[in-house]
């Protein structure tokens, strides 16, 4: 018998957009439907770091989020981040990857360290992750949140900690 991967939604939303760089904040929420029918949303996560840009802050708000898994999922990234979706959706992991991390004019891929941590993160736990750009349900509500919640100000310090909604 064939088992299909549960699928989990990740909405991320950055106070940094476009090409801003500087001190940012980011938070995601992770959402998927149990076994049992009842939908869950995680605790939302918030991060601060001092010198980063969008592209940064989702990259790291995903390899956070896979941190949450215990098993393969189907993980669809919501983000208004138009970039980061061709990324995911066009094919351009492989081809960077193939290339030595250049892209299609031979220039060295911005933040190719943390694109490469992803792909292996995905490829090790078996993990899809695919991207939509919209303006998710979220993302007022998180752009209002970010300025008032005390972040993290690394997601990876807290690794070793254990989620309580992995349960399905």
């Amino acid at each position: 018998m064939e088992q299909t991967m549960r699928t989990v939604d990740l909405f991320v939303t950055t106070s940094l957009r476009g090409s801003a760089k500087g001190p940012g904040r980011v938070m995601y929420i992770l959402r998927t439907t149990l076994k049992s029918g009842k939908v869950h949303e995680s605790t939302p996560e918030v991060a601060e770091y001092d010198d980063t840009s969008e592209r940064k802050l989702i990259l790291l708000a995903a390899r956070d989020a896979l941190t949450h898994m215990n098993f393969a999922c189907m993980i669809v990234l919501h983000t208004e981040c138009d970039y980061i979706t061709s990324v995911l959706c066009q094919g351009w992991l492989t081809r960077w990857q193939q290339s030595g991390w250049r892209n299609s004019r031979g220039k060295e891929v911005k933040d190719a360290c943390l694109w490469s941590m992803l792909l292996q993160d995905l490829e090790e736990d078996g993990h899809v992750l695919t991207a939509v750009t919209e303006k998710h349900e979220f993302v007022d509500w998180m752009r209002w949140k970010m300025q008032v919640a005390q972040p993290y100000t690394n997601m990876f310090a807290k690794l070793d900690e254990k989620p309580d909604w992995q349960q399905g």
